[in-house]
């Protein structure tokens, strides 16, 4: 008697992991997309956390910074590290008191913007809409984050 598979036993063995596959490869990748989003969201939420309590401590936020540029104010509430390393979806911080169709904003510079990701980041932490509520889309390769009073 032949201890050998059959070749029907193989071809079942094969379409049951080609099934698990099909069911695992999804999962994965909307698992990596949610711990972006998540990280995504935990960058911006820390930043103006700095802000918030540079804005307690002086009564009033930092000056504009520009693009890539830490503002050093923020030493002591901030990472100057974290802050040149760029936001975990890419790019580059900025700081904008004043500036923009929402201020006081952070705002993350992505060029080429990535709007899909933009779109569903923005879907899960605010309204759905880049140009509506928390989360704003400006000019071509903007991503920004108001800072509600």
């Amino acid at each position: 008697m032949s201890r050998a598979f059959t070749l029907l036993e193989l071809a079942v063995v094969i379409v049951i992991l080609g099934v698990i596959v099909s069911i695992a490869i999804p999962r994965v990748t909307s698992a990596n997309e949610n711990a972006l989003l998540n990280a995504a969201v935990t960058d911006f939420r820390q930043l103006e956390l700095a802000l918030r309590m540079y804005h307690a401590d002086h009564g009033a936020f930092p000056p504009n910074s520009q693009l890539g540029v830490f503002p050093p104010e923020l030493k002591g509430y901030y990472s100057e590290r974290a802050f040149l390393a760029g936001p975990t979806l890419g790019g580059r911080w900025d700081w904008n008191p004043t500036f923009g169709p929402v201020t006081p904003n952070i705002t993350m510079e992505q060029n080429p913007p990535d709007v899909d990701l933009w779109l569903r980041f923005d879907e899960r932490y605010d309204d759905g809409n880049l140009r509506g509520g928390k989360v704003w889309r400006h000019n071509t390769r903007y991503l920004m984050w108001q800072i509600v009073p």
